[in-house]
This record gives C-alpha cells, structure tokens and sequence, in this order.
C-alpha cells in the first residue's frame, strides 16, 4: 500500500516532483482505465482513494483482532461483532468506517460547494474530538 500512496501524494501534490507516478499502475488504473480523458474526474477519484487509504491506516480494527469463546478463528477485525443496523452499518467495523454515522447520508462526488460546509465542519468536529487523546495533537 505505500507504494500506492506515495504515487497518489505524488499526482495530486501541487509541488513538482516530476511524473513518475504516470508509470504506476494506480495512475494508470485511475487515469487510463476508469477515467480516461478526464484528468479532473481522476484526480478527484484519486483523492477519495488516498483518504480512503489514509482512513484505514488509521482503522483500529484493521490492527487487531479479537480470539474468545465467540470469535475461535477471530472477530475478523470487528466484522463478526454484528449490530442492530443503523445507517446501512450491521457490524462494528462498519460503524468507525462510516465515522459513527456523522456522514450517514450520502454526499455526491466530486464534492460540490452545497455539501463541502458540512462535510468541513463534521471534518474538523472529528479531528478536534480526539485531540485530547494525544499528548501533542499538533504532530498529527
């Protein structure tokens, strides 16, 4: 997967580091294949994905996996752990892919200025919400 994110943080950097990544197969997937001859489009799919990448990162259950009586071969990083569904989310794992169901509703692609008030505020509401968790949030 770094090797993925690096050629994406390199395509929709704004400093120039050259095109290497035109060579990679996720820009060429992205570019050529889903989007072609809509750079723009492309570049916004691209950006979804590596939030995507980022977000599951930071996915705790993409970390572990819970072994008891009622997971023998494991919970599957909390995707046997089911739930009453709510917004579309039945297991546990869902419920932080979806960020606790702040953004249950869905918002048309690319972002457009309607949407991009609230998807901001939700954002930062998120971010400000776990600050206290770490000793200097300002190095994440």
């Amino acid at each position: 997967m770094t090797y993925g994110v690096e050629n994406l943080v390199q395509w929709l950097s704004v400093v120039d580091d050259g095109d290497d990544y035109k060579q990679s197969y996720i820009y060429d997937y992205i570019q050529n294949r889903l989007y072609p001859g809509d750079p723009k489009l492309a570049q916004s799919f691209a950006l979804r994905l590596l939030i995507h990448y980022v977000g599951d990162m930071h996915q705790p259950f993409h970390n572990e996996a819970e072994y008891s009586k009622d997971y023998l071969k494991g919970d599957s990083g909390a995707n046997k752990v089911t739930l009453k569904n709510h917004y579309g989310a039945s297991e546990l794992h869902a419920v932080w892919d979806i960020l606790m169901y702040t953004e249950h509703n869905s918002i048309a692609r690319p972002i457009d200025a309607k949407n991009w008030a609230s998807f901001t505020a939700h954002s930062n509401a998120i971010a400000l919400n776990g600050t206290s968790a770490v000793s200097n949030p300002s190095d994440y």
